[in-house]
């Protein structure tokens, strides 16, 4: 079974996806400035969960910035 796709619906699948992702990190962000442990990263280290859940946010807008169908 073969299946193709439009660069169009590429392009939709990856924001989607993208964005999900990001709005994720954010709530997980916000989560932990609540105090909520996500331990997402590391174990009982919310200070580090929080390092690298800023660089996976800057990751994520900075793809959405460049992602662009050719």
């Amino acid at each position: 079974m073969k299946v193709e796709l439009t660069a169009e619906s590429v392009d939709k699948l990856m924001r989607a996806e993208l964005s999900q992702q990001l709005k994720w990190a954010l709530e997980d962000l916000a989560n932990l400035d609540k105090g909520v442990t996500v331990n997402m990263y590391t174990y009982n280290d919310p200070e580090g969960d929080k390092v690298e859940i800023l660089k996976d946010i800057e990751a994520f807008e900075r793809i959405m910035s460049y992602w662009k169908v050719p």
